[in-house]
């Protein structure tokens, strides 16, 4: 039975902790005691009765929306992002999923920096069109000889700028062999980047060790993944039981005692603070 009960126990230990993630270990974990849980011939019966209650209490934990979520949440912690408890199928639809809430976040996060780049873009479009129009006016009034009016119709000048351009100039050897497929290239990139992009290069890395830290991990690599890195950020703040709170009850239960009794409230909060935060 304590043999049986280790993995329980362990696992216990592990999502209890406060200072590394814990919700992208619940589904991982359970797939875990699932494995252990399996029958097993050698099994006395008494253990096989253990095991199919613990099988059937675990079988219906974390179901519907909830399981997505965790699976979500289990994708984005780069130690388990291969997500080899399940198969190709759900990983497709776990990906699937992030990629639908990670685009709206990205759009969200960024309206006053797409507003600006519109607004740069339309001004330099004016300046652009304002300054090939009084160029080509300027033309105009050297071939003819006579002065024109300011108020002639804008494609009257354009007409007049495309017949003064110089012909464009010769293409190299190497652009008139490969610059139709550099072009191509370029743009399918470019229009390509993104979210799709980054969950592609994020799939496509290798795991982290478990004993790392997926914390530190997104803080050196958030700049690789800047969408996925603010989702992650949400997600994996998720603490996955309420242990680490029912601690800082503790804390202070233990520090507001008979002995302590006129201490304020200010102090109080200092010195949860000081307990919970030390080295």
């Amino acid at each position: 039975m304590v043999k049986l009960l280790k993995p329980l126990k362990t696992a216990t230990t592990v999502v209890c902790d406060e200072k590394e993630p814990t919700v992208s270990l619940i589904m991982p974990l359970k797939f875990m005691i699932e494995q252990s849980m399996s029958p097993d011939e050698n099994c006395t019966q008494t253990i096989a009765n253990m095991k199919s209650a613990i099988l059937l209490d675990i079988s219906d934990r974390y179901s519907g929306d909830c399981n997505d979520m965790l699976q979500e949440c289990t994708a984005l912690d780069p130690r388990f992002r291969s997500l080899s408890h399940l198969n190709d199928e759900q990983r497709e639809s776990v990906y699937a999923r992030i990629r639908e809430k990670a685009s709206p976040l990205h759009e969200q996060r960024n309206p006053a920096r797409t507003s600006d780049i519109d607004e740069r873009t339309t001004r330099a479009s004016a300046s652009t069109s304002g300054a090939a129009a009084e160029q080509a006016r300027v033309m105009v009034e050297a071939a003819q000889g006579a002065e024109q009016s300011q108020e002639e119709p804008v494609e009257g000048e354009r007409q007049m700028q495309d017949v003064t351009q110089p012909p464009p100039p010769k293409k190299t050897a190497l652009e008139d062999l490969l610059g139709s497929s550099y072009t191509t290239v370029v743009e399918t990139v470019q229009s390509s980047r993104g979210i799709e992009m980054e969950i592609l290069s994020y799939r496509n890395g290798i795991p982290i060790p478990l004993n790392s830290s997926p914390l530190e991990w997104w803080k050196v690599n958030a700049y690789a993944y800047p969408i996925l890195a603010h989702l992650a950020k949400a997600y994996l703040c998720i603490p996955a039981t309420s242990v680490p709170s029912e601690r800082v009850f503790s804390t202070a239960g233990d520090i507001v005692s008979a002995q302590r009794s006129l201490i304020t409230p200010e102090h109080v909060d200092m010195l949860v603070f000081f307990k919970k935060n030390q080295s």
